[in-house]
C-alpha cells in the first residue's frame, strides 16, 4: 500500500493552473525525486501533499496513521525568537505531544549538527539552520517524509550526512524530495518525476 499518493492533483492560481493532473504513489522503502524548472509547481505540489494547500481537483492521500515529516523551502522563521536548535527539533514531536530530548539529539547528530543543540536558532548560519530544520522533519520515526530543497545552503560534508540519513530513513519511510539538482537526485532516488505544471517525464532508476 502506498504511504504517499497523489491523485490527479490540480491547483488553479492567478488565472492559470499552477499544477494540473499530477498523479503518483510512493511506498515505504521508496525515494521519489521531484525535478523541474523554477515556477513549474514543485513547491506547490509538496505543499498540497503536506496539507498546507488544498487542491482544486484531485486528492493527496497519506497512509492512515502515518507520522509525517515536512520541511518546506520557505519557513519564515523568526531569527530573533529565543529558541535553541534542540528545542526546534523537539517541535517535531508535537503531533504526538512528546518532547524527547534523546531522539532530538540523535537526529541532530545524524546530520553532523549535535554541537549546535544549545545555540539559538538566530545564531546559526543558513546551512546550519537547514540541518536543524531537517532534523525536526526526520525526528520521531516518520513514515512519510516531504522535503523541499533540503540541501539548500548546506556544505558538501553536511549534504553527505544528509543523504546518508535519508537513505537510512528510506528503510522505514516513503520519501518525496523536491530538488533543482537532478544529478543529485539521480544518485539517490528510485524514481524522478519532472514537472512543469504537468508531469513531463518519469525516470525510473535501478537500485542494487
Amino acid at each position: 500500500m502506498a504511504a504517499i499518493e497523489a491523485k490527479n492533483l490540480s491547483l488553479f492560481r492567478d488565472g492559470a493552473w499552477a499544477i494540473e493532473d499530477i498523479s503518483f504513489s510512493v511506498e515505504i522503502g521508496e525515494f521519489l525525486g521531484i525535478a523541474g524548472p523554477n515556477g513549474g509547481g514543485k513547491s506547490t505540489l509538496i505543499k498540497i501533499l503536506a496539507g498546507v494547500l488544498k487542491p482544486d481537483r484531485g486528492e493527496a492521500l497519506l497512509f492512515d496513521g502515518a507520522r509525517v515529516g515536512y520541511m518546506p523551502q520557505e519557513r519564515g522563521e523568526n531569527l530573533s525568537f529565543p529558541i535553541s536548535a534542540i528545542e526546534v527539533v523537539e517541535m517535531g514531536f508535537l503531533p504526538d505531544k512528546k518532547r524527547v530530548r534523546k531522539e532530538a539529539l540523535d537526529a541532530l547528530d545524524r546530520l553532523g549538527a549535535a554541537d549546535l543543540a544549545r545555540k539559538r536558532i538566530g545564531e546559526l548560519s543558513g546551512g546550519e539552520r537547514q540541518r536543524v530544520f531537517l532534523a525536526r522533519a526526520i525526528v520521531g520515526g516518520v513514515q512519510a517524509l516531504l522535503l523541499d530543497e533540503p540541501a539548500s545552503g548546506i556544505d558538501a560534508k553536511g549534504e553527505e550526512l544528509m543523504v546518508a540519513a535519508l537513505l537510512e530513513m528510506k528503510k522505514t519511510a516513503a520519501i518525496v524530495c523536491v530538488s533543482h539538482d537532478r544529478s543529485r537526485l539521480k544518485e539517490d532516488a528510485d524514481c524522478i518525476i519532472s514537472i512543469n505544471r504537468r508531469v513531463t517525464s518519469v525516470e525510473r532508476l535501478r537500485r542494487v
